[in-house]
């Protein structure tokens, strides 16, 4: 798949989250979970998203075990932290960014395209990928889904 690969500046955006480590083998049931809890204390505090559920990667390089993640959702105001659910922010700047269609488990042909371009437009890495799910688990079809894959420049 070809890769468009373009920049933007994004606003800081409020945001709530769970951050863990997992495996690879258990990423699907940790965010099947993780936003399923996101979503009750968002009903629950009466906030609404103010856009798709998304998922940080902070380890520096792609590894299948005890990987840094983070499930969170963008929030039209500030949440409080309840339990493992924390309020906080995604900060602004700008990314580099590209769209991903198709299932989860081909996505690394967004990431080569994304470090491919960064390292050729003489950009550095200002922080940890993001992947918003736009389409995605129950909404449509792996064939279908479609993943905004960020990565915060400089």
């Amino acid at each position: 798949m070809e890769y468009d690969v373009r920049v933007r500046d994004v606003v800081s955006q409020p945001i709530v989250s769970i951050r863990t480590r997992t495996s690879l083998a258990q990423m699907a049931a940790f965010m099947g979970g993780a936003y399923g809890e996101l979503f009750q204390l968002m009903g629950q505090q009466g906030v609404r998203p103010a856009g798709p559920p998304f998922a940080v990667y902070h380890d520096p390089e792609f590894k299948e075990d005890d990987i840094d993640v983070e499930a969170g959702v963008p929030v039209a105001e500030p949440v409080a932290s309840v339990g493992r659910v924390v309020g906080g922010e995604l900060p602004a700047g700008s990314v580099a960014f590209t769209l991903h269609l198709g299932p989860y488990e081909e996505i690394g042909g967004a990431y080569g395209a994304l470090l491919s371009w960064i390292q050729e437009h003489g950009h550095e890495g200002a922080g940890p990928p993001r992947e918003f799910y736009i389409v995605g688990v129950g909404q449509a079809e792996p064939s279908a889904y479609r993943t905004e894959v960020q990565f915060p420049i400089k």
